[in-house]
């Protein structure tokens, strides 16, 4: 039951229109800037035109001067420096920046990057007496260190000095040492730099900014100034990578950096490999560069990633860029293994019941976990943590939805662990394997408790509804003045209603992904789903779609026109008006005369007589496991006006005829149920909402069947009966169209029947049941069976039925 919701407030009309005439812009843009937040000229002026006049002093930063201080000091002495990385994008590019600069000061530096698979995350004892032997006194952090309170002080017994560049949040009691530089510090008479949402290479670049300021005179950067040297180029990669917000001053720097970015030689070789030289977007860094310079460390050792960043000599860029490219490959591999893995094991539990997906494997690689439980957390709308197994620990990533704060729950639960921290969204966890299980039923339990199930139902938001007619190229030119986009300032989407869509189709590799033609009117417009091949039977089903989406403009060979890029889709929601009910009753009759051809057995264990108190109660009281069957029109219409009154109408996922493969056991209406090969897995009870008791049904699967007995759903079909006689007529007027072509159920009837279409495939039907027509059901085309012998209409287990003879 996904349900669309608009993000943020909504925007007042004249508020939009006076910010559309003041700028000169339209009105989607409009009011894109006052969803963001934004209404005053001056911060609109700053959001659509960043410079460097944005870039905020460095010095106002908590622990600036003292860091500078320290280091100047340390140039002075020609010490041995060491800058302690980490191995994500991040945590390399910070490396390479603060490395870079260190080298043009003069200074003796060399460079420590964790490896991801022996050492994790952080500072570690081990390599800080590695560092010791080889003479170094002083180690910067960067992207780590603000809790490594028990490491730094092992670096002053062993005479390292220490100045810590973080932008992790800060525990209470700060490391001790000779400087922390922190956009979330707050410090006493200092206060608070004015934006904390920097990544850790921010944080570098703000340090090199105020150590050139008190550099000596005479020295430049690499360039003619912060702006526009490889720094900013560097900084912004990790901005986009480490998704903190693009504003403020991130959204400077990823301005200003990606300008840049080809005269960085690690990085020009990179975006050469990639294919994206002349193109640069914060999607091309987010999803092509940053994947590759991540893979280093996922893969094995990072400091390749790092030496691609260090290096100005063109040849050996090139040469890592391609290595890295190939192991970015290897990675996409193995997460594809990985996830096909975690997945055939969810294949057996009731994820719509769990509250957290968590398993663990020992085959599984620490590095790519985490990109596997975004995945999943994605899929099915759950916390998901993913642990690989070393002897007896288990190392977790762990990913979280809108609404559980993950830091917070595992928290309580940290009796469990070894060792775990991270943020609302995203943590790491070490724990023994023998804990796995007490952890997993307290976790679950835990959150039932203290988290709304509401919040476990799958949701996408959009910015705006919008009328497909609405949109123009010029305006999506325009739109795109907000880019980059990226955390803090995504993509806008918007809703378009009851779209009808035409030409559904699978395309790509694997054929993944979707494309369709959306109609408005008398325009039309491209779709394409990536991703959303999977959904293409499904939604040929139906006819209209709600549909949220990002324009863009696509062009090929000249010409240029618009595409929707598909975010989310579902069903025109089919309770919304009784008339969309009585538009599809041929529906009905096709799953009775379906289910009557096709099913042989009975299968109620128990009839409830207060069939819609039980289903009320039922759909208040858990939010999965319910599947209700509505046979008739007039049983869909109860429900829909049962659910309505209770307000329980958006609490279901609402189908017909067929359960799709997205479906998950949430509660659920089918409408018009095929009841052959019905798969009820996931669910607990099955509620025939108005079955009538002689109604056959599929064989029970194991979940409780719940029937309630209504007037006779044969009632329905008594108007249909017709003697031999008639149905020879009818036989003969089909057999007669059809030695002109073949043609499809729908087109027979069209063709010979438009006013009878109940009666015209009944017959047909029934005529394809005895074999007297052949019905191709992948083409969806009738042709006469030259070859089929007589028989007589009393064999038609439907003839049958629908004349009164119900013990079949």
């Amino acid at each position: 039951m996904l349900r669309f919701v608009q993000s943020g407030e909504v925007i007042d009309q004249e508020e939009a229109e006076r910010i559309a005439d003041e700028h000169a812009i339209p009105s989607l843009l409009a009011h894109a800037l006052l969803q963001r937040g934004l209404c005053e000229r001056e911060e609109i002026e700053a959001f659509l035109n960043p410079g460097p006049q944005y870039l905020y002093d460095p010095f106002l930063m908590p622990g600036m001067q003292t860091a500078v201080a320290a280091i100047q000091e340390a140039l002075l002495q020609k010490a041995h420096m060491c800058v302690y990385g980490d191995y994500d994008a991040d945590g390399i590019c910070a490396t390479a920046m603060l490395t870079r600069y260190l080298k043009s000061r003069g200074a003796a530096v060399t460079t420590h990057v964790p490896d991801r698979h022996s050492e994790g995350y952080g500072m570690q004892m081990e390599a800080i007496d590695r560092l010791y032997e080889t003479g170094v006194t002083l180690i910067i952090t960067v992207d780590n260190g603000i809790a490594a309170a028990d490491e730094i002080a092992y670096c002053y017994e062993r005479g390292i000095k220490v100045i810590v560049t973080d932008h992790h949040q800060c525990p209470d009691a700060l490391p001790a040492c000779e400087a922390v530089l922190n956009p979330h510090m707050h410090m006493p008479g200092a206060g608070a730099y004015p934006f904390a949402d920097l990544c850790g290479a921010g944080v570098v670049l703000k340090l090199i900014q105020a150590l050139e300021e008190g550099a000596p005179q005479g020295h430049t950067l690499e360039g003619p100034a912060l702006q526009d040297s490889q720094y900013m180029a560097l900084a912004a990669v990790a901005t986009i990578a480490d998704i903190v917000p693009l504003r403020g001053e991130n959204r400077v720097i990823a301005v200003l950096g990606m300008r840049l970015m080809e005269e960085q030689p690690g990085l020009c070789a990179l975006l050469t490999v990639v294919g994206a030289m002349g193109e640069i977007t914060s999607d091309v860094i987010a999803f092509r560069v940053a994947p590759r310079l991540n893979a280093a460390g996922r893969m094995g050792d990072a400091g390749r990633a790092l030496l691609l960043l260090l290096t100005d000599d063109a040849q050996q860029a090139t040469a890592l860029a391609l290595e890295l490219n190939e192991e970015n490959a290897m990675r996409q591999t193995e997460e594809q293994t990985i996830l096909d893995d975690a997945q055939n094991r969810l294949k057996h539990e009731n994820t719509a019941q769990l509250r957290a997906i968590m398993l663990y494997s020992p085959h599984w690689n620490k590095g790519i976990i985490g990109i596997v439980a975004s995945r999943l957390c994605k899929q099915y709308h759950r916390p998901v943590l993913l642990f690989t197994q070393e002897g007896d620990m288990l190392t977790g990533s762990c990913r979280s939805i809108e609404g559980v704060h993950l830091y917070d729950c595992l928290r309580a639960h940290e009796s469990y662990f070894i060792k775990f921290g991270g943020h609302a969204q995203a943590a790491g966890v070490s724990m023994r394997v023998e804990a796995f299980a007490a952890f997993n039923a307290a976790f679950q339990a835990y959150l039932r408790v203290h988290t709304l199930q509401t919040l476990y139902l799958p949701l996408a938001r959009f910015e705006r509804e919008v009328a497909l007619s609405a949109i123009t190229i010029k305006e999506i030119e325009l739109l795109g003045k907000l880019a980059p986009f990226g955390a803090g300032n995504p993509q806008p989407v918007y809703f378009s209603r009851a779209v009808t869509l035409a030409d559904i189709e699978r395309m790509g590799k694997g054929r993944a992904h979707l494309r369709a033609i959306a109609q408005a009117g008398q325009k039309q417009f491209e779709v394409v789903g990536f991703g959303y091949g999977h959904y293409a039977m499904d939604l040929a089903r139906g006819d209209r779609f709600h549909i949220l989406y990002t324009p863009a403009i696509n062009e090929w060979q000249g010409l240029r026109h618009i595409q929707l890029q598909l975010q989310a889709i579902k069903h025109e929601d089919i309770f919304n008006g009784e008339e969309l009910l009585c538009k599809r009753q041929m529906k009905f009759y096709n799953a009775i005369f379906h289910n009557v051809l096709y099913n042989v057995t009975q299968a109620a264990k128990r009839t409830i007589i207060e069939i819609d108190a039980f289903v009320t109660e039922t759909l208040r009281t858990c939010i999965h496991g319910t599947l209700m069957l509505c046979m008739t029109p007039d049983g869909a219409a109860r429900l829909r006006r049962l659910l309505l009154a209770a307000g329980l109408h958006e609490s279901v996922q609402v189908y017909f005829e067929k359960l799709p493969q997205s479906a998950q056991s949430y509660n659920t209406v089918l409408l018009a149920p095929l009841l052959q090969g019905l798969q009820t897995d996931g669910f607990d009870r099955v509620v025939i909402y108005d079955a009538a008791q002689t109604l056959p049904l599929w064989p029970n699967a194991g979940c409780e069947t719940i029937t309630a007995f209504t007037p006779d759903v044969y009632a329905m079909l008594s108007p249909l009966k017709r003697t031999r006689e008639e149905m020879g007529a009818l036989y003969r007027r089909f057999r007669t169209a059809l030695r002109e072509e073949p043609f499809s159920r729908s087109e027979l009837v069209k063709k010979t029947m438009p006013d009878e279409e109940r009666l015209a495939t009944l017959a047909l039907a029934v005529f394809v049941e005895l074999g007297f027509f052949a019905w191709n059901g992948e083409k969806d085309k009738l042709c006469i069976n030259e070859n089929a012998a007589m028989r007589p209409l009393s064999e038609s287990r439907l003839y049958l039925a629908v004349n009164g003879e119900k013990g079949v």
